[in-house]
This record gives C-alpha cells, structure tokens and sequence, in this order.
C-alpha cells in the first residue's frame, strides 16, 4: 500500500478536521484501489495528483457526508451490510442492544423475535446469526428501508429465517406470536434534529430521527400497544437516547411491565431499556 497516496488523502481529510484522517484514508484508499497492494505511485498519481473519482470521494467526505455512504458498506457485529440513505446508519453502540437481547434468548431457541423500525435490518440480521435457530420479522414503515434490509439479509444469506413487512406497527398483526420484539425508535426530540452534526442531520432518514416533541412518542406508543397485544413473559427491548435512562422506565411502568432495567454503552451513557410483558 502506497505511503505516498495514503498521505496524498490523508492530507485534505485532517484539514477539512476529519476525527480519523489516517484511519479514513486507509478505508478510501481500499475502496478506490481494492486489495491491491500493487499499487505505485507512479501509476497512481499524475500530474494533476489523485485520480479525479477518489479526489471527488475525499470532497465528500470533507463535506460532510458519512464515510459509510462513500464506501457503500459499514461492519455491525461481525456483519458486512450495505449502508445509504434509504436506512439510518448501524453505529457501534447499537450493538449493545444485541448483547441484551442475546442475553436473553437461549442459543438453542426456535422462537420468533421481532424488529420494529428495522432500517438496513442491522439489529435483527445480528441476532439472527448469533441463534441459528431462531426466526425474525423486520417491520418498517418505509419501503427504501425494507429493500435496504432485504438486500442484507441476501447478502449475509439469513433470507431463509427472516421476513420483512412494510407495515406500521399499529397495523401489524403479529405482536403476540414473539419471544422479543426489540426497537431503536426515532428518539430525537422534533426542535433538536436542527441542532445534530451535519452527517447525521443530512445523511440519516428524517423518519429515522424525529422522535416527536420530547423525543418519547414511539416509546409511549410501542409500551401501549404491547400491554394489550404482547403476550405475557414477552421481551421488549428499547434503544434509547442518552438522557432517557429515567422516562423510558416510567413509560413502560405506567402500562405494568415488569423487570425494567437500563444497560450502559461504551461511553458510559444509558442506552438500553429492558422490560418484560
């Protein structure tokens, strides 16, 4: 791998005060030119520098657009998935939300569990090859999302376990047939979203976002629907935003779940709530 080119993207990437400059060049660099490590500079770099396509990925990125949209492609628990605008971006500590929910479904289970709001399928497709035997239902309301999850579950050939609706959950008649049913629901508050960093704001679904005035609408909703149509012993599982350790559990108090408890992330915050039916 050229030292050169790697300095050569390197260089406009730490100007424009990307975090990882060097770690990000190394990942445009092999987006660009594969796995080559025949590449030299002779034959990369012209007169004119960089070759103009990998001169226009660096201006993306220095513009603001996710590295993970330039590549086409991020890693979430050991999954290689496709990544663009139709779904939220996997992060890492969402993967928190999968060691929860693994911790509570047996390694031998053939139950169904069930993903609301699913995006590119990250949480359900990881769950999924972690239990070989278990069965999922993706629900998203947006059709972009659903062929995004789609496309990943073909590509991590999970397709023969998984099943995935364009559906509101209100309209979604499968609730009681679930050993879990996890969500990462919008909870950014509706006066916030103006305030996110450039690459979340402009590059994540708005749908994906917007939590409603006070960032609690789909928890309050997803918590009142499962009392009613979740059969008892159910797990609901919750991703939340980092100042929610406290209303989430007073949500799912209210409608008379029990064994609520909130899981940290890697940074110390809350992140998960866990509650059962």
């Amino acid at each position: 791998m050229s030292h050169l080119i790697l300095k050569a993207i390197e260089t406009p990437l730490r100007t424009g005060q990307i975090e990882s400059p060097a770690f990000e060049a190394k990942l445009l660099f092999e987006k660009y030119y594969g796995d080559s490590l025949a590449v030299t500079e002779d034959s990369a770099l012209s007169s004119n520098g960089l070759p103009l396509q990998l001169k226009q990925m660096i201006d993306r990125r220095v513009d603001g657009e996710p590295l993970q949209h330039i590549l086409g492609n991020t890693f979430f628990y050991g999954l290689d998935l496709k990544c663009d605008r139709r779904a939220l971006i996997p992060r890492q500590d969402t993967e928190i939300v999968v060691d929860a929910c693994l911790k509570l479904i047996d390694e031998n289970s053939s139950q169904t569990v069930a993903d609301l709001g699913t995006g590119s399928g990250c949480i359900l497709l990881a769950l999924l090859s972690e239990r070989a035997k278990l069965n999922g239902i993706g629900i998203d309301i947006s059709k972009e999302a659903i062929t995004l999850a789609t496309e990943n579950t073909i590509l991590n050939r999970l397709q023969s376990r998984t099943n995935f609706l364009t559906i509101d959950w209100n309209d979604w008649n499968g609730w009681e047939d679930c050993a879990l049913i996890v969500c990462n629901p919008p909870y950014i508050a509706s006066d916030e979203i103006k305030d996110l960093t450039k690459d979340v704001r402009d590059a994540d679904p708005k749908i994906a976002l917007d939590g409603g005035t006070d960032g609690l609408t789909c928890f309050e909703e997803i918590s009142k629907i499962g009392k009613t149509r979740m059969k008892p012993g159910t797990w609901l599982v919750f991703e939340i935003g980092y100042d929610q350790g406290f209303s989430v559990p007073k949500i799912l108090n209210k409608y008379n779940y029990s064994k609520i408890s909130v899981k940290k992330d890697f940074s110390g915050h809350d992140r998960v709530v866990i509650a059962r039916r």
